[in-house]
């Protein structure tokens, strides 16, 4: 058995064929130690299915049916309905229970590997039910919960979750009743939620529009090596309109060449679809951790064959729990107070450049600016922008540059706000480490430290865009629009001068669509329906 588990890790689904063997030359001595061997010979065979749910266990299923029959389902259910691929629902809740109590965030991400395992298989399950409080269950293992963990579990009204026994039996959420779900995600109008989730063996999507639910798989983008195209092409976006070879003059790229770059890009992405209703005003996503690196305005369409960020508002909501315990934060003030930094004392003229150019901005929106490279205290204003340059490995280090030199006590820089920009090359990116079962990234820090939306690029920003795209943005912002359409209004007042998506959609929106100035809602939810 030792030996076989062993050979798993070097044949893969080929060693199904040598534990059959073993089992047909071994019978008697196998049937003879059922009682002890039972267990290990069903998990080692789960585990190959697990890593391939399409093998073929017909030579196995007259041991499998013997090895469960001597099994004693007391102490052993979960494992055996992991087998079987049953009552995921019920087995999930129980390991929620558990996992409730860890007070440490990483151990969090490492003990969930159950959970995991379970929660793919009931986003299968609850596609084909078209289930949405089964799906809504799952996602909130595969969407990250970390987002919303803390240390010690959150004393809130709308996201405390509610138990009685370590079985599970009363384990509740707000979101599995779904009669409430618009309202606490304080939906408008026709605004659409997609919910892209990994199941056993492809993604499935569960959209929510007018209180209607839907499903389907997304067959296309399952294929999509996402680590791959992160790593190839995502993280090495870059707009070049001058380009400048040695011992060549300045070659300056017309219109056409753009446009055609901007197609080949498309092309070169053309898997990457999803399917937008028609009459979605604006999308909001939530995405599984295997898709999460990739980025949502770089989704196309597959109706229209365009890229999402240019056709309407969209955000990465992180998750239908980062969204209903945002909701319930305080929005801007009438005059929201804004605050500005950038490692201006260094000896880079680049930072100096910006700001005079944003001078005229930051004026008339009334902006404290801090020129230290370390400010003598955080800035903590509604709106805070932090500029400085970023690495490609920014999701891990959390670091900022200025002078080639890392920034790593980022935490005296940037203090508590409610809408915090980055002009920060790569903040927004992703990673899926091997290790553990968690999203790294600079933005879950600031998600978790109370702010309701970060915006951030997911790959090189150009800085020619920030006089326009920054001018605008606070102009819609400060008329009271949602942050979400702030920023489509100035991701296509940037498209109107650049026509390349590497510059109008690379500042994405994480967290809070619905932030603006306004009155804090009042729902008349009764306790005991939440």
């Amino acid at each position: 058995h030792a030996y076989l588990s062993l050979m798993f890790y070097s044949k893969g689904l080929k060693v199904l064929e040598d534990i059959a063997d073993f089992l047909d030359k071994q019978r008697e001595i196998v049937y003879k130690n059922l009682d002890h061997g039972a267990m290990p010979w069903l998990s080692l065979i789960f585990t190959v299915k697990l890593n391939f749910p399409s093998a073929n266990l017909s030579r196995l299923n007259p041991y499998i049916n013997a090895f469960k029959s001597v099994v004693n389902r007391k102490g052993n259910a979960m494992m055996l309905d992991l087998f079987d691929g049953e009552n995921e629902d019920i087995h999930l809740k129980e390991l929620m229970v558990k996992l409730e109590s860890t007070r440490n965030v990483e151990d969090y991400s490492h003990d969930n590997h159950l959970a995991m395992i379970f929660s793919k298989s009931l986003i299968t399950k609850s596609t084909l039910e078209c289930n949405p409080s089964k799906y809504l269950l799952a996602m909130l293992i595969r969407a990250d919960y970390t987002f919303v963990k803390s240390e010690i579990a959150p004393n809130n009204h709308f996201m405390q979750t509610k138990f009685r026994d370590i079985n599970g039996a009363e384990y509740n959420l707000p979101i599995e009743d779904t009669k409430i779900l618009e309202t606490l995600m304080q939906l408008r109008g026709n605004d659409e939620v997609l919910w892209i989730g990994k199941g056993t063996s492809c993604l499935h999507f569960m959209a929510f529009l007018q209180n209607h639910f839907a499903f389907g798989n997304l067959s296309l983008l399952t294929k999509v090596n996402i680590e791959k195209l992160q790593s190839n092409t995502i993280r090495f976006l870059n707009y070049e309109r001058d380009v400048k070879k040695p011992g060549e003059p300045i070659y300056t790229k017309d219109i056409s060449e753009l446009e055609q770059e901007a197609e080949d890009l498309k092309n070169n992405l053309s898997d990457c679809q999803i399917m937008i209703s028609d009459n979605a005003n604006r999308l909001l996503l939530v995405k599984d951790m295997d898709v999460a690196a990739y980025p949502h305005q770089l989704l196309i369409d597959q109706n229209k064959n365009e890229f999402i960020g240019s056709l309407l508002p969209t955000c990465n909501i992180i998750s239908t729990e980062v969204l209903i315990k945002t909701n319930f934060e305080e929005p801007f003030h009438e005059h929201p107070s804004c605050a500005f930094w950038s490692p201006l004392n260094c000896s880079e003229f680049t930072f100096e450049i910006i700001k005079s150019k944003l001078q005229d901005i930051f004026a008339t929106y009334n902006f404290a600016l801090n020129k230290q490279n370390i400010p003598d205290r955080p800035i903590d204003a509604e709106i805070n922008i932090a500029c400085a340059h970023g690495g490609a490995d920014i999701s891990d280090t959390q670091w900022f540059y200025a002078d080639d030199e890392p920034i790593v006590e980022t935490n005296k820089i940037i203090g508590k706000g409610k809408l915090l920009i980055l002009f920060v090359c790569h903040s927004g990116s992703f990673t899926r480490p091997d290790y553990d079962n968690a999203m790294h990234t600079l933005i879950k820090r600031y998600i978790r430290v109370g702010y309701s939306s970060v915006i951030a690029p997911m790959w090189s920003l150009n800085t020619e865009i920030l006089p326009t795209w920054l001018s605008t943005f606070m102009r819609e912002v400060t008329s009271g629009q949602f942050v979400i359409d702030a920023l489509f209004q100035a991701n296509m007042a940037v498209k109107e001068e650049y026509i390349c998506p590497e510059v109008y959609a690379c500042l994405h929106l994480f967290g809070n669509p619905f932030l603006q100035i306004a009155e804090k809602p009042i729902l008349e939810i009764k306790e005991e329906t939440l």
